[in-house]
């Protein structure tokens, strides 16, 4: 009888195959619950700020100069809501000792710059702004710190916004 050896695998190979299911798993779980709560769970490529790093940010910020510490917004996702938040968000507030007071104009202007960014190339004309506007903006679903951008406050006559004819693009109104 002849001497039978079964064929073997090579490292290289075991290797290869590895990755493929590892490949074949992540495209799985992309598709079916979507790229970015995917790179979320996982948290690498820029899976998103946590409320600890923010928290960690904020005290730094304070205890250095207190520049940015009411001016700059951070989104992150807070009990399955997208938010943009800075230091005066009050989860953050309560882990810091003597939180410096924000305006509340910090909040109405990220709010603002926020629908602006969003619909600042939507309308074709006046008439399309002042038609849909509204309807459009109440639609919004932005949120920076626990204020909802979708109120009536910034949706309704938004005498925040002007309508600028000669690039039909709207602008925040200058006083």
């Amino acid at each position: 009888m002849q001497n039978k050896r079964g064929q073997e695998l090579s490292i290289g190979t075991l290797v290869l195959i590895v990755l493929g299911i590892i490949i074949l798993v992540l495209l799985i779980l992309g598709f079916s619950m979507g790229w970015s709560n995917l790179w979320e769970k996982i948290n690498i490529f820029g899976g998103g700020t946590t409320l600890e790093a923010v928290a960690e940010r904020c005290k730094l910020v304070q205890s250095n100069s207190n520049v940015g510490y009411c001016q700059t917004f951070m989104e992150v996702t807070d009990g399955g809501v997208k938010k943009y938040i800075n230091c005066d968000y009050r989860k953050i507030k309560q882990g810091i000792d003597n939180p410096v007071i924000c305006s509340t104009d910090a909040v109405k202007d990220e709010c603002k710059d926020l629908l602006l960014g969003k619909f600042s190339k939507s309308y074709a004309d006046e008439s399309a702004f002042r038609t849909n506007f509204a309807k459009d903006c109440s639609a919004n679903t932005f949120v920076v710190n626990d204020e909802q951008c979708n109120s009536a406050e910034y949706c309704t006559s938004p005498s925040w916004l002007v309508f600028d004819k000669t690039s039909n693009q709207l602008k925040l109104k200058t006083s």
